[in-house]
């Protein structure tokens, strides 16, 4: 009966030791992640931060741009050089 009950207790030494290296690999892969997830979020702050100040420039520069073609545009009006003139079966003139 002895050596029976070598055998069981080696038989749950062997499932203990599985067990417990089956825990602290869990608990490794909970630790890495939970730092993994640390990284990312402090990563998506700084993009956040770095595309907020690009915004400000893109809006920026479109808003100069804007201003530049309304300035572009206003001074190219077209100026009337000459008008075109119409008779009526009336006799009244009239300016198109």
């Amino acid at each position: 009966m002895s050596a029976q009950n070598d055998d069981d207790d080696r038989n749950l030494d062997f499932w203990k030791s599985r067990l417990q290296n089956s825990l602290l690999k869990l608990h490794d892969e909970i630790h890495t992640s939970v730092e993994q997830d640390h990284k990312n979020a402090i990563l998506f702050e700084a993009w956040q931060d770095q595309w907020a100040q690009k915004k400000e420039q893109i809006s920026q520069r479109l808003a100069m741009i804007e201003e530049h073609l309304e300035r572009h545009f206003t001074t190219l009006q077209p100026k009337h050089d000459f008008s075109l003139v119409g008779v009526h079966d009336d006799g009244l003139q009239t300016d198109f």
